[in-house]
């Protein structure tokens, strides 16, 4: 009888070198080899800015898979992500994962039958108010992160990659670092207390099933302000200050103090100071410069316009001296600290 042959079927934009790696991983993993599986079907998972994405389909299962980008443990702490994402696994919040490979950062977990959600997707109040409450069910875990995510830390050993790479800096950045010093003594004065964080909740990054709402890709997590959670991602998914309003509302149930919204709008400023380093580091592991160029640009432009906005000084005083009246969010006020259009 003639033996028949098996069939693999590739997504023709993948290229030969993932293709490979991919199915050498795959070949790797004990979980897979003890099965004996057969790949039947390999196609991309779009929208990673740094890592690549696949959706592979083994002995009739669907897996997420993931090749970490090139260089990406210069700036990230694997050992950490394997950590989180199993944690975060465990209490609900995150895929479950069946590999990780805490040397390389590739890994394969539970592939969600959703859909990736997008900016335009948070204009939908009831979506706003799901991401607030998975955001609250993890930052009061009570778990404790093996990782730190401290901006004013991460920031020096972003500069380290892009000075030893002489990679261009932004005409405003010591504009936006000197204000960024200033919280630094303000937070000396009135330390957050840490908790554990995402601090990359971008739009992509968010997935939404029959269940509910997930989050993935932890490489960022550690302990740190849950402020910055909430303030990237208020600036990540473009919220109006409808939308905005009602997130923080969902999130404090209706108990926001002024105190709490100051470290909000100081942590928009931080993600954004942040990620337009992030975005030299990039460019410094030889990613495309006009891209990634303007990514960073864009997160300046909104640094920006929030130091120049009326009401930040205020927000700044408010967490200095730790305001506890409660705030009304009038719309002057949010439209003011809005990074929308910046």
């Amino acid at each position: 009888m003639e033996k028949r042959e098996e069939i693999i079927f590739v997504e023709s934009s993948i290229n030969l070198s993932h293709l490979g790696q991919v199915i050498q991983l795959i070949g790797e993993i004990p979980y897979f080899a003890e099965r004996k599986v057969r790949v039947k079907r390999i196609g991309v998972l779009p929208y990673g800015l740094t890592n690549f994405n696949f959706r592979v389909t083994i002995n009739g299962e669907e897996y997420a898979l993931r090749l970490a980008a090139p260089g990406s443990w210069e700036y990230i702490d694997r050992v950490a992500e394997k950590h989180t994402a199993s944690l975060m696994a465990d209490i609900g919040v995150s895929p479950k994962v069946f590999y990780y490979d805490d040397k390389t950062g590739n890994q394969v977990c539970e592939y969600i039958d959703g859909k990736t959600l997008h900016i335009p997707d948070f204009q939908d109040l009831e979506i706003v108010k799901m991401a607030a409450r998975l955001f609250r069910k993890y930052h009061t875990c009570g778990k404790e992160l093996i990782a730190e995510f401290n901006p004013f830390k991460v920031k020096k050993e972003y500069l380290e990659i892009i000075e030893a790479k002489n990679v261009p800096i932004y005409e405003e950045h010591d504009r936006i670092w000197n204000k960024v010093d200033e919280i630094e003594e303000i937070f000396k004065i009135n330390p957050p207390k840490c908790t554990p964080c995402h601090n990359d909740p971008l739009a992509e990054n968010w997935m939404l099933d029959e269940r509910g709402l997930w989050l993935i890709d932890w490489e960022y997590a550690g302990m740190n302000d849950p402020m910055f959670d909430l303030g990237d991602f208020i600036s990540e998914v473009e919220l109006t200050p409808e939308a905005e309003k009602a997130f923080l509302e969902e999130y404090f149930e209706g108990n926001l103090t002024w105190e709490d919204y100051g470290r909000v709008v100081i942590e928009k400023l931080m993600c954004n100071a942040l990620w337009e380093l992030w975005s030299l580091v990039q460019i410094a592991n030889d990613k495309p410069f006009d891209e990634y160029w303007e990514f960073g640009l864009s997160k300046v432009k909104k640094a920006i316009k929030l130091i120049e906005a009326p009401n930040f000084e205020k927000c700044l005083q408010a967490v200095r001296e730790r305001w506890a009246e409660p705030i009304l969010l009038e719309d002057n006020v949010l439209s003011s600290l809005s990074v929308l259009s910046a």
